[in-house]
């Protein structure tokens, strides 16, 4: 079961990561 609920999490990293480095991108541009 732990090792089960470790793929999603690895896959919302995968998938926020890059999410969020553009949005701290973003902000940095604005201000």
């Amino acid at each position: 079961m732990e090792r089960w609920s470790q793929v999603p999490v690895q896959y919302l990293w995968k998938v926020f990561r890059p999410l969020y480095f553009s949005t701290f991108c973003y902000v940095t541009a604005l201000f």
